[in-house]
């Protein structure tokens, strides 16, 4: 139909430019289409999992989309992966990004925990739709302070560590990973239900320059917000179709 055909006019000709790079739309775009397919099948068994307890605003609207590769010429970047899909995926709202610490040693005084971390763009708890129960999360104004300085932990935490003191100010933790050691002050708390819904105990922010963190970590992608009327299998024909234009 007209209606179906329309959305596909740009991407078609944001393939055309970007096969100027051997491999891209083979590499990106119909790994994106893939990726798409299984995350939905996750975020789907969530949402039936958590009902009625889902914390997340509307889960069924998000998704986590995985690249692999750089293109033949090995000159594909993270930042024209998500140039294609902020500018070309109409049924894409809002864009968010994290990336995967792993476990990390969480240490406050004499108290020791471990847990798992992820660090995060700042507008990542608004396009998945979570507020805190205490303090408050990061935002752009604050995303480069807050990137060497600050953390949100889980409510867990909170109360495992800091036994729910309010006084996040005289809250801090030393978090023992992978990406190194360092002191963190505490600036919020999420519900415990955000922890069941992800498995995720404590949140770092990214720098507000999201295109050169990602150049400097490949192991970043974004977490999409569609429109309300966008399904997996529309995504998933604009992708896939787009990919088919011919040169």
């Amino acid at each position: 139909t007209p209606e179906s055909q329309a959305p596909m006019l740009p991407i078609r000709a944001a393939i055309k430019s970007l096969r100027r790079s051997p491999g891209f739309a083979t590499v990106s775009i119909l790994s994106l289409a893939l990726a798409l397919g299984l995350v939905a099948a996750v975020f789907g068994m969530v949402d039936a999992l958590r009902r009625p307890r889902t914390i997340s605003h509307e889960p069924e609207r998000l998704f986590s989309i995985l690249f692999s590769g750089n293109g033949k010429a090995g000159q594909v970047t993270k930042a024209d992966h998500f140039d294609v899909i902020q500018r070309y995926v109409r049924s894409i709202q809002e864009t968010a990004y994290t990336r995967h610490i792993g476990f990390a040693t969480l240490v406050s005084g004499d108290l020791l925990a471990e847990g798992s971390g992820r660090v995060v763009s700042a507008n990542y708890f608004d396009v998945v739709g979570v507020r805190p129960i205490a303090g408050r999360v990061f935002t752009s104004a604050t995303a480069d302070e807050d990137a060497s300085a600050s953390v949100v932990i889980s409510e867990a935490l909170w109360i495992s560590l800091f036994h729910r003191n309010p006084r996040l100010e005289k809250l801090a933790l030393r978090i023992e990973s992978a990406d190194g050691m360092g002191r963190r002050q505490v600036v919020g708390v999420l519900p415990a239900e955000y922890y069941n819904q992800t498995g995720t105990d404590f949140w770092q922010v990214m720098p507000s320059n999201i295109a050169a963190y990602a150049a400097a970590d490949r192991r970043v992608w974004p977490i999409v917000r569609v429109g309300a009327n966008a399904t997996i299998d529309s995504l998933n024909f604009l992708i896939v179709a787009s990919g088919q234009v011919p040169d």
